[in-house]
């Protein structure tokens, strides 16, 4: 049974194009505010955060078990979201938080996935850091008509938080559901040969 990709298959990374493409309707909110130093902060959240959430809670909750992939998958991406509720305390209003943490929840179904199925956290890490450089400057205070001294989002950039957050997860479950395609396919195969 086979959920995870054969390392020698062609054209695998292919899966995942619409993850990165996905990633950049932040520039149509944000614009291109491209910094090297803003770049590698957000480089360098994106590995901290995958080692953390892919790398170590994922493995372990899914290590012996795969039928538990999906629960694991879920409960990692569930905390990632929660985390980034911990800014609703400082820097950024309810919306604000709201909109990030959903999307963030979301994205991290997708990686989930991603992470299983490659056995790696390599692309993780850079579908990751596509989806934070290209927020570079979301929600800065003072700002487009924002609360000074707050993080906070219009309710057009809520909007397409919400809608790209559908995305990711129906693309999260297609991929998902592909995996388990997959893995009859393989069973099938067995069966005849």
């Amino acid at each position: 049974m086979q959920f995870f990709y054969k390392k020698e298959q062609k054209g695998r990374y292919n899966v995942y194009i619409p993850l990165f493409l996905l990633s950049a309707v932040n520039l149509t909110l944000y614009g291109i505010r491209l910094s090297l130093w803003g770049a590698v902060w957000m480089a360098a959240y994106a590995f901290v955060e995958e080692a953390l959430y892919r790398g170590f809670l994922l493995s372990a909750l899914t290590r012996r078990y795969e039928e538990r992939l999906l629960r694991g998958i879920m409960f990692s991406s569930i905390l990632f979201a929660l985390m980034h509720t911990v800014n609703v305390y400082k820097v950024a209003t309810p919306l604000y938080v709201t909109a990030q943490s959903l999307c963030a929840g979301t994205v991290g179904f997708c990686l989930g996935i991603v992470a299983c199925r490659e056995r790696s956290i390599v692309l993780c890490v850079l579908l990751h850091a596509c989806v934070n450089i290209t927020s570079l400057g979301a929600g800065e205070p003072g700002t487009f008509g924002r609360m000074p001294g707050k993080m906070d989002v219009t309710s057009r950039e809520a909007a397409v938080f919400i809608a790209s957050a559908v995305l990711y997860a129906l693309y999260g479950i297609w991929l998902y559901r592909r995996g388990i395609l997959l893995k009859k396919e393989e069973k099938n195969y067995e069966a005849l040969h």
